[in-house]
């Protein structure tokens, strides 16, 4: 484990130069020098530009992360989420919100691959939920709603799991939610609240009341033609 963790952090602290160049540009005004910094690093990071890997599927991407290395991916992965966040705001800035937004949803799909590790992220990535406020005014595909909802719900965060599951029904993206019924998903997320004590409940932002309000709400639209 000793060798595995010196590897990945070798990684991390091989591109921690470049993103605080890219930082420190963009803070200074020279957006366009940090943005050839952010795309030199990509590009020696994947061989691809920030551009290219916002073209890719996030089952492509991650494919191309782990092509070498079932522990590399997962640093590789981070740092990428770091640049295309920097990016991303550069991008913001200099009024091209569509490629921005594009950088923002795909560095949250890559911090959501690997926030199930044990891993201690670096102090200049983005955590999920920052990146999940910097696309809170956008409608997100269901395969990101599903993917948020099931974080939440292993974080114990059950409130904002709630919010992440009706933010999906409503979702009008054409996108399948990589198969997964948003409503079968959430009665059977209400229904594994209901096993859980009061304390458990309120600590996670969802007492009783509304679990149970949630699932007749659901079990409603279930029966409804």
């Amino acid at each position: 484990m000793r060798k595995e963790s010196d590897f990945f952090m070798r990684i991390i602290n091989q591109f921690a130069g470049a993103i605080g160049r890219a930082i420190s540009l963009a803070l200074g005004g020279h957006l366009h020098e940090s943005e050839i910094v952010i795309e030199q690093a990509t590009t020696e990071l994947l061989k691809l530009t920030p551009t290219g890997v916002t073209a890719l599927s996030d089952e492509d991407l991650l494919a191309t992360l782990q092509l070498n290395s079932q522990i590399a991916w997962q640093a590789k992965a981070i740092v990428l989420a770091s640049l295309l966040h920097q990016d991303a705001a550069i991008k913001l800035a200099c009024g091209e919100e569509g490629a921005s937004f594009a950088r923002r949803l795909k560095a949250l799909g890559l911090m959501l691959s690997v926030s199930a590790g044990e891993w201690e992220l670096p102090d200049y990535a983005p955590t999920v939920d920052e990146l999940v406020e910097t696309v809170a005014e956008f409608q997100l595909p269901a395969s990101t709603n599903a993917r948020l909802f099931a974080y939440y719900q292993q974080q114990g965060q059950y409130d904002l799991a709630e919010n992440v599951l009706f933010d999906w029904l409503e979702s009008e993206l054409e996108d399948d939610g990589a198969g997964i019924d948003p409503v079968a998903a959430g009665i059977d997320f209400y229904r594994a609240l209901q096993g859980k004590d009061d304390q458990t409940l309120k600590g996670g932002g969802l007492p009783r009341e509304e679990v149970d309000a949630g699932l007749s709400e659901l079990l409603e639209m279930l029966e409804t033609p």
